[in-house]
């Protein structure tokens, strides 16, 4: 008997969740449609099952290791909010639980939260990059640096050979650091496949998206995606026809809405959770660098320069968010949430009412740092503070930005006494 017989037997009697089943059914079809003709049906079938055995017994270990990760997390921030005390020596969880996400008010707790973390793996993954980001850093006034080479960079990387060696050198390092961070993500629970390396180079505007019917924007980018390199993570072989389709349709809905479409994980069959993908977008693999430039001119939002910063940058945020909160760092914030909520219980309103607050700090603090905050808290405060500060900056400055032109002088002056050109000093300023 086949494993999709014993898996459909169990479901009927119900020994077994109907969506774990349907999943696991899935699964074996999709093995099963491999060896369909190149061997025996029984062979075929076996094959599929231990395929499907394999694959299931690697998640349910993720999984087991994950759950573990998680209590452990939890019980940490338990013990941290319990022992947490103002300066006045005030008991206050919901300031505690704060401090996990960001800085302390008075940043007296002395732990890591997942700012910081965030902060000082950035810091790393830069000491990495060197060439790259000295090469290649924007000019003064935001002006684009060796445009020529930075498309030769995105041929290195995606290892064809330009003979730019400075391309080559950046490539590298950019290479190294990303299996750097792609390392220490899946330590901390992630489940990222090796696969291409501008697989996570992508930026995209929103605003271009949206202007193209979903249909449309999906039947421009399939032909230029890599289908050996778009990997179903439940399988762990390149996606079918239908499942690819299905993926970029997502992609698309991720994008066009600002990342709402995903905005609330559950643990559920079939939902994700940050240590198993990362954002749909991300995950879009192009076939060569053509095809990656082609869609960054129609439809991206930045140079090669900067989406290789803000990969790193996105990366450091994941990857503290993994080791601070957990492999499901959104439920944990609602956890924490909980655990503030509960703590206010029955305590006088006074208590519940700051509570709520703190509750609505935490949320809107997560959004901060995970990029989902689209617009200011109080946008009228937020314009009105913005102009204090720049009236504050012209009245304490003054002509500091005429006197910072003589800087460029002087370093030209420099430059000729020392046999050098002015002008490609100021170019490269």
């Amino acid at each position: 008997m086949s494993l999709k017989r014993c898996i459909t037997g169990k479901a009927k009697r119900g020994k077994t969740d109907a969506d774990r089943a349907k999943f696991a059914s899935d699964l074996f079809d999709h093995h099963r449609a491999r060896y369909d003709g190149r061997m025996s049906d029984a062979d075929a079938d076996a094959a599929a099952g231990a395929a499907v055995i394999r694959i299931l017994g690697e998640q349910l270990v993720r999984r087991t290791e994950n759950a573990a990760r998680t209590r452990r997390i939890a019980d940490d921030i338990v013990r941290f909010g319990e022992g947490y005390r103002t300066a006045q020596g005030e008991p206050r969880l919901g300031r505690a639980l704060l401090a996990v996400l960001n800085r302390d008010i008075k940043d007296q707790t002395g732990r890591t939260n997942v700012w910081s973390r965030s902060e000082a793996i950035l810091r790393q993954a830069h000491a990495h990059l060197g060439v790259l980001v000295e090469k290649y850093r924007p000019h003064i006034g935001g002006f684009t640096r060796n445009v020529m080479s930075q498309r030769n960079l995105i041929r290195e990387l995606s290892m064809e050979t330009t003979g730019d060696a400075v391309a080559a050198a950046a490539a590298r390092a950019y290479r190294e650091t990303d299996n750097l961070l792609v390392d220490r993500f899946n330590a901390a629970g992630g489940n990222i496949q090796r696969r291409s390396v501008l697989g996570g180079l992508q930026t995209h505007d929103m605003l271009r998206v949206m202007e193209k019917p979903r249909d449309e924007w999906v039947d421009y980018v399939l032909p230029r995606l890599n289908p050996a390199h778009m990997i179903d993570d439940s399988t762990g072989l390149p996606m079918s026809a239908v499942t690819l389709r299905r993926f970029v349709e997502g992609a698309y809905d991720e994008i066009s809405t600002g990342g709402w479409a995903t905005r609330e994980p559950v643990f559920a069959m079939g939902q994700q959770t940050l240590a198993n993908t990362r954002q749909f977008a991300r995950e879009l693999h192009f076939l060569n660098a053509d095809a990656w430039m082609e869609y960054q001119k129609k439809f991206g939002a930045a140079s090669i320069y900067d989406a290789t910063t803000k990969h790193i940058h996105d990366m450091a945020m994941d990857i503290a968010l993994l080791e601070v909160l957990g492999p499901n760092p959104r439920a944990m914030v609602f956890y924490m949430a909980q655990l503030i909520e509960k703590d206010a219980a029955g305590k006088g309103a006074k208590l519940v009412k700051r509570a709520r607050k703190d509750i609505y700090a935490l949320h809107r603090d997560f959004d901060e740092l995970t990029g989902k905050t689209a617009v200011p808290v109080h946008v009228t405060l937020a314009n009105a503070m913005s102009a204090t500060r720049n009236m504050l900056t012209s009245a304490l400055l003054g002509s500091a930005t005429i006197m910072a032109l003589t800087d460029i002088v002087t370093q030209g002056m420099a430059a000729k006494f020392n046999g050098l050109s002015a002008v490609r000093v100021w170019v490269n300023v």
